[in-house]
């Protein structure tokens, strides 16, 4: 029972020295006890630092993209890239972009520093591992407006399209990182948590 309730308070950031101890001790009592389930999903560092190096790696990804979207030409000419993606789309698709249009066009400029602002923010959440919740759900928000926007869903699809748009691997990517709580390895957030309380660090 020691190991659940300390498993139920702390969460991901279990210490792995303190429950390998515990099992070693105690092995036999969790096991029957059904506990061991719990041990073999908490106890494996290898997946985790896998996960939280893609997490950096993407995070640097995002870093370059950021970089571009503080450029002059990004900052300037935020409608364009918007109108492009409305080419050659359907009625829908091309209303549903004319209305992004109509509300980046009260004020281009400052739409244009938001994004940059957010992806450099996403960009550096994930290369630290800070607030990785928020930046995850904000990456995906994010990256889905992008796809259904600038990309316009990744079409028009007709004969000699070639993909679907990139923006849709990256809410994959985000998805695949919130599923893998690869905030466990590399992260001021584990850092955090691991320092003050099961409640820090958990955003």
């Amino acid at each position: 029972m020691l190991v659940y309730l300390y498993y139920s308070t702390q969460g991901t950031f279990i210490s792995h020295r303190l429950f390998y101890y515990d099992t070693c001790v105690f092995g036999k009592k969790y096991e029957s006890a059904g506990y061991h389930s719990i041990t073999h999903s908490i106890m494996r560092p290898r997946e985790d630092r896998s996960f939280a190096v893609l997490r950096i790696v993407f995070g640097f990804v995002w870093l370059i993209d950021a970089y571009f979207k503080w450029s002059p030409a990004f900052i300037n000419n935020l409608t364009s890239y918007l109108t492009d993606g409305a080419q050659g789309q359907g009625a829908l698709v091309q209303a549903w972009i004319n209305l992004w249009v109509q509300g980046v066009n009260v004020e281009p400029h400052f739409f244009a520093i938001t994004v940059a602002v957010a992806e450099t923010a996403i960009a550096l959440g994930l290369i630290f591992g800070v607030f990785s919740k928020i930046t995850m759900t904000g990456g995906m928000l994010m990256a889905l407006v992008i796809w259904s926007t600038a990309e316009g869903f990744g079409g028009p699809y007709q004969p000699g399209s070639t993909d679907i748009g990139a923006a849709i691997i990256y809410f994959i990517v985000f998805v695949a990182l919130w599923l893998g709580k690869s905030w466990r390895y590399y992260s001021i957030d584990k850092l955090l948590h691991e320092k003050y309380s099961f409640r820090i660090g958990s955003w």
